[in-house]
């Protein structure tokens, strides 16, 4: 038997590859807009935030500036996104999903949801029930407060670590409801 340091030396290639799978990119969706992670990040978390000027979203997406620019920029040029004034400063332009990127937002949260429930009728209920509560108790130790990531702990103004037991306001979390576990 492999020595549990050894099995978990395979986790993240797994999650990796998992994911993969699962993303936007594998969807019909966000095939047809090229929707990158980067990009289907930016866009989820407007979706969740709302408008929000770019320094705030770089920051929330925790990517440099010209990189968060750059997928912002390709989402614009898609119709997904668009920049608009700031009432409140005049100076200043804020970034927002457009009724199109809304729509296309909730085709590949469909079209992902649709593709992962395909995925586990194929597992046996003990195993989804497995994988689920593998997956929270992961989350739920990622999120602890002092784990070093800036958007937890009691430096929190986002409410990132309390969104992953029941909260909203999870810049990362995608917005998929919950898998309902088996009555074994």
């Amino acid at each position: 038997m492999q020595r549990r340091s050894e099995r978990l030396s395979h986790l993240m290639p797994l999650l990796q590859h998992a994911t993969s799978h699962l993303g936007a990119l594998s969807t019909e969706s966000g095939r047809s807009f090229a929707l990158s992670k980067a990009r289907m990040a930016a866009l989820s978390t407007l979706m969740h935030r709302g408008r929000l000027r770019m320094s705030d979203l770089a920051d929330l997406l925790d990517l440099p500036r010209p990189l968060a620019t750059r997928a912002v920029n390709e989402l614009v040029a898609r119709g997904l996104l668009e920049r608009c004034d700031d009432p409140a400063d005049r100076r200043t332009v804020l970034v927002q999903p457009t009724a199109a990127g809304r729509a296309v937002y909730e085709d590949v949260q469909r079209e992902s949801a649709t593709a992962l429930e395909e995925v586990l009728t194929d597992m046996i209920p003990g195993e989804v029930d497995a994988l689920l509560v593998g997956l929270e108790s992961l989350l739920e130790a990622l999120h602890k407060p002092g784990r070093g990531r800036k958007c937890c702990g009691p430096d929190d103004p986002d409410g990132h670590h309390d969104a992953h037991i029941g909260q909203t306001g999870c810049a990362h979390a995608q917005s998929v409801p919950p898998v309902e576990r088996s009555q074994s």
